[in-house]
């Protein structure tokens, strides 16, 4: 951990398939981008409306990314706490400014789902249980930009 880092949690939902693989160190690395939106209620018309959208890459290393991996699919609800990092990179001839999150845990929005947990390691009682495989094998991928 280090000094003045921004933590974050965010609440939203899986905006597109989760890429999984191994970086050249061997390290699992799995990346999604998730949508969030703004809901508030105005009183006035007595309904709630759309406030701000916004997009956010998140980054899971090593079992975090692969539980993701074998757990979460494009359009499940999803609540991600981590370490938010802003960046600016051109796209197409236009400075853009990406929000990301290197995720430290990511799972289900139970308000909106259920989910079976199944451990795939050691129980933090020390009671062992047994492993849980991915749905898919890992692929090579490069490490993010960062």
């Amino acid at each position: 951990m280090s000094y003045n880092e921004t933590r974050v949690t965010i609440v939203g939902t899986v905006a597109g398939e989760v890429a999984h693989g191994l970086t050249s160190a061997g390290v699992s690395r799995a990346h999604f981008r998730m949508h969030t939106a703004e809901r508030r209620w105005d009183g006035a018309s007595e309904q709630f409306v759309d406030g701000n959208r916004m997009f956010i890459g998140v980054t899971c290393w090593r079992d975090l990314a692969d539980g993701v991996h074998a757990s979460l699919g494009k359009g499940d609800p999803v609540v991600v706490t981590g370490r938010m990092r802003v960046r600016e990179a051109d796209h197409e001839g236009t400075r853009r400014t990406y929000v990301e999150v290197d995720a430290l845990a990511a799972g289900p929005n139970l308000r909106w789902c259920t989910a079976t947990p199944h451990r795939g390691r050691a129980a933090p009682d020390g009671e062992d249980e047994p492993v849980a495989v991915a749905a898919h094998p890992p692929e090579e991928v490069a490490e993010p930009p960062f």
